[in-house]
C-alpha cells in the first residue's frame, strides 16, 4: 500500500488549516470561545439569583445557530480533507477554554482538532460532554440548541463522561425513551469498556500517569533506600467537598474517627487547602495515609484523588471503591478497607504501620520494580491520548455511524455498582 511521508502529511495539514481559516474569514464566521461549563461569557447578564436571564439565553442560542450552520461553500474543503485522509475532530462543548485549531500527529495517523462549530458538517467525529449538556438542559428544560442541528451520514458522535453511573441517572429520567442517547455512537470515559479510554490516571507496569504527568518507573528520581516515613508526623487525612454520597464514605470516616485521628480538608471538614495549589505539598506532606474514598462504589471508577496520592504526595492511599484495584494500581501500593471487618481493625493496622518504618516503606517498593500489566481495555490504543485514540479509530475502519450506544448498557447502576452494605460493615449505615 502506498504510504505518504510524514513531511508531506505535515504540509497537507498546514494547507488544510490555512484553507479552513481563509474560508472562515471569507464567510465572516465568528471565532467561538467557550467557558468551562456553558457557552456563556463571564460578562453575561444575570438575574438576582445569579442565573442567566432568559432573554440572554435566547440570544446566545440564536448566535450559536448562526455560527455552526455551515455554508455549502465549505463542502469543497470537506472533500479535500477526506481525500487527504485527514479527519477533523470537533469538541462540541469543551470544559475548558481553548482557542483556534490544532493538528495532532499520532503514530499512524494525523487529525485536526477544533472547537469551531462552523466546521460541524465536515467533522468526522464530534465529542459531546454529557455533563455540560445535562447542566444546560436543567437550566433550559429542553435539548433544543444544545446538540448539533445537522449531521453528516458518516459522522460519529461521542458521549464523553467521567461521572459514575449514580451521577448519570438523570439521563434515564429526562431521556426515558432513549431518544437523545441513541444519537451517540461511541463512549469516552474512565470505564475500560469505553470506546475511547479516558481515565483520571493509569498504571501500566512501567509508567504511571496523572493528568499531564507521566513517570517512567525506570527513571524515577527516588533512591531505593529512601525512608518515606521520615518527617511524617501526622497519620491520616482526607480532602472532601461532597459531604453526602452514595458510597456513604462520610459515615465510614466518622466511625473511623472514634479510633484514630482523621484530618478533613474541604467543605466537609474544618481545614482548607485549595486543590492543585502549592498548599497541597505543604499541608499534606506530614501525613502517612490518605483516605482516597470514592463517592460511588462502581466498577473501574478511580478518580484523581487516588492518583494524586500515588504520583504527587508520597502517601499511602486507603481506598473505598468498586474498582479492580489489583489490576489498575501498582502492587502493594494501597490499603483497601474491604480487607478489614471493622474501622477499629483498620485503625489498629494503621497504628502498627506508623510504628514500623520498614513495614510502611514496603508500600513504596513498586516505584523501583517495573512489571508487566495488562489493562484489558476495549480501546486498542489505551495509552495514547484521547485525541489519538479517536484519530486511530477513525482511520482504522470504514466510517459508519450505524451503531448506537445504549446508556443502560454502558452506565447501568445495577450492573456496574455495588451497594454499600456489600462492601463494608452494614452496621455503620
Amino acid at each position: 500500500m502506498y504510504r505518504i511521508s510524514p513531511f508531506i502529511c505535515l504540509v497537507m495539514i498546514l494547507l488544510t488549516i490555512i484553507i479552513l481559516k481563509t474560508v472562515q474569514r471569507s464567510l465572516k464566521l465568528p471565532r467561538i470561545v467557550w467557558s468551562k461549563e456553558t457557552s456563556y461569557s463571564k460578562n453575561s447578564p444575570k438575574n438576582k439569583h445569579g442565573d442567566l436571564n432568559p432573554e440572554y439565553d435566547e440570544q446566545i442560542e440564536d448566535d450559536a445557530d448562526k455560527e455552526y450552520n455551515t455554508s455549502t461553500q465549505n463542502s469543497d474543503i470537506r472533500n479535500t480533507t477526506k481525500s487527504w485522509n485527514i479527519k477533523t475532530i470537533l469538541i462540541w462543548n469543551p470544559q475548558y477554554k481553548h482557542s483556534g485549531m490544532s493538528n495532532i500527529t499520532c503514530d499512524n495517523c494525523h487529525c485536526v482538532v477544533t472547537e469551531n462549530r462552523s466546521l460541524l458538517n465536515f467533522s468526522s467525529a464530534v465529542i459531546i460532554s454529557s455533563n455540560t449538556i445535562m447542566k444546560q438542559y436543567l437550566q433550559k428544560r429542553t435539548f433544543s440548541g444544545l446538540l448539533p442541528n445537522s449531521r453528516e451520514n458518516d459522522q460519529i458522535w461521542i458521549f464523553a463522561s467521567l461521572e459514575a453511573p449514580p451521577s448519570l441517572q438523570m439521563w434515564q429520567t429526562v431521556d426515558e425513551k432513549n431518544e437523545i442517547t441513541k444519537l451517540f455512537n461511541w463512549t469516552m470515559g474512565y470505564h475500560r469498556n469505553s470506546d475511547i479510554w479516558n481515565p483520571y490516571g493509569y498504571y501500566n507496569g512501567s509508567h504511571i500517569k496523572y493528568k499531564e504527568t507521566i513517570i517512567d518507573i525506570k527513571q524515577w528520581s527516588i533512591q531505593p533506600d529512601t525512608n518515606f516515613a521520615e518527617n511524617k508526623t501526622k497519620l491520616v487525612f482526607s480532602a472532601i467537598s461532597n459531604c453526602i454520597t452514595s458510597s456513604r464514605r462520610e459515615v465510614y470516616i466518622h466511625d473511623l474517627q472514634h479510633y484514630t485521628s482523621v484530618d478533613i480538608y474541604g467543605r466537609c471538614g474544618d481545614l482548607f487547602c485549595e486543590q492543585n495549589t502549592s498548599c497541597e505539598d505543604e499541608f499534606y506532606k506530614p501525613y502517612k495515609f490518605y483516605l482516597a474514598f470514592e463517592n460511588s462504589i462502581c466498577e473501574d471508577y478511580v478518580t484523581e484523588k487516588l492518583w494524586r496520592a500515588l504520583v504527587k504526595w508520597n502517601v499511602v492511599p486507603i481506598v473505598l471503591g468498586g474498582a479492580d484495584y489489583e489490576t489498575l494500581l501498582p502492587p502493594n501500593s494501597y490499603i483497601d478497607i474491604a480487607d478489614f471487618s471493622s474501622t477499629s481493625y483498620l485503625a489498629r493496622f494503621l497504628k502498627m504501620l506508623n510504628e514500623n518504618d520498614n513495614l510502611y516503606n514496603q508500600y513504596f517498593m513498586w516505584k523501583f520494580i517495573p512489571e508487566h500489566r495488562d489493562l484489558n481495555t476495549k480501546s486498542e490504543w489505551p495509552l495514547e491520548t484521547t485525541f489519538c485514540q479517536i484519530c486511530n479509530k477513525l482511520n482504522s475502519a470504514p466510517m459508519s455511524n450505524e451503531y448506537f450506544m445504549s446508556l443502560e448498557q454502558v452506565y447501568d447502576k445495577k450492573r456496574y455498582c455495588k451497594k454499600t452494605s456489600k462492601y463494608y460493615d452494614s452496621t455503620l449505615l
